[in-house]
């Protein structure tokens, strides 16, 4: 069972908000979708991630990959596998 790592996303928007990034988001890869949702705009959090969090209602799969995506102010995206 894949569950979403929100520790470690936090870790990569640290290290990534001073380097362009203008929005962070957590889904499923294989059903993105229908499940992600935007956990970081406009330099700050906009959604609170603790242990037992659900993205778009789901807070694990055994199936789906959970990714973090990240969208900079150049337009690049970049998508990582973000779960434990």
């Amino acid at each position: 069972m894949k569950h979403y790592d929100y520790d470690k996303a936090k870790s990569i928007i640290k290290e990534n908000k001073s380097k362009g990034l203008i929005e962070a988001s957590l889904g499923m890869q294989e059903d993105w979708y229908w499940t992600a949702e935007t956990i970081w705009l406009d330099n700050k959090y906009v959604r609170v991630l603790k242990e037992n969090s659900k993205i778009a209602g789901i807070e694990c799969s055994n199936w789906a990959t959970p990714v973090l995506e990240l969208t900079y102010s150049d337009e690049t995206k970049i998508i990582l596998n973000c779960y434990k």
